[in-house]
């Protein structure tokens, strides 16, 4: 049986959320059903973020 790798911190969700968003490979529903991200004024809030950098 191959080990379980250990949950993701949320800051390295939010991480690889930013990576996914800048790479325009999902669209943000996908996005935030994959990392879990129920809060959708949050996640708004990092795609401004992510789109400043």
């Amino acid at each position: 049986m191959p080990p379980t790798s250990p949950p993701k911190r949320e800051e390295e969700l939010i991480s690889d959320a930013i990576q996914a968003i800048r790479e325009k490979d999902h669209h943000l529903g996908y996005i935030a059903v994959k990392y879990s991200m129920n809060d959708w004024s949050r996640l708004q809030g990092i795609m401004e973020e992510s789109a400043n950098i």
